[in-house]
């Protein structure tokens, strides 16, 4: 797991906030440049790498959970959604698995699948542009 989280005075909520984002791209430009400033270029891709791999993993868990009747499931890959989505600034993303957790934990269980719609269609767009800021040579696991 990432051990950083960005603020909101960086142009985006973190995964601990309730603030709704208002990005008009799927990465956020400002975790960007704070990526690079933590360690250049080198972290950018490190990182990247890290969430191209975990983050299918854990859409596929919800997959499962919604499939089987799981919510639980599907909360918890919500949740960790949040903090990766936060630490490379997919405002969108973040905030559909916040709602989505919310939902869920606040009973709203017919929320679950529309909620997981979002997500995986707004990860379509983050991986594409993860991917943009990846060396040609990096191929990411399934």
């Amino acid at each position: 797991m990432l051990d950083f989280v960005f603020s909101e005075d960086e142009g985006f909520s973190s995964p601990m906030t309730h603030t709704p984002c208002v990005e008009k791209e799927p990465l956020a430009e400002a975790a960007l440049v704070r990526l690079r400033s933590l360690g250049g270029e080198a972290v950018v891709q490190r990182i990247f790498t890290i969430v191209l791999d975990q983050v299918p993993q854990r859409l596929a868990l919800a997959e499962a959970g919604l499939a089987s009747g799981n919510l639980e499931a599907i909360r918890q890959a919500a949740h960790s959604l949040r903090s990766s989505a936060g630490n490379v600034g997919a405002t969108r993303l973040q905030e559909f698995a916040r709602e989505l957790e919310e939902n869920l934990v606040a009973g709203k269980n017919e929320e679950a699948a529309p909620g997981l719609g979002r997500l995986l269609a707004e990860w379509d767009l983050v991986r594409e542009q993860l991917l943009s800021h990846l060396d040609p040579k990096f191929e990411p696991k399934a």
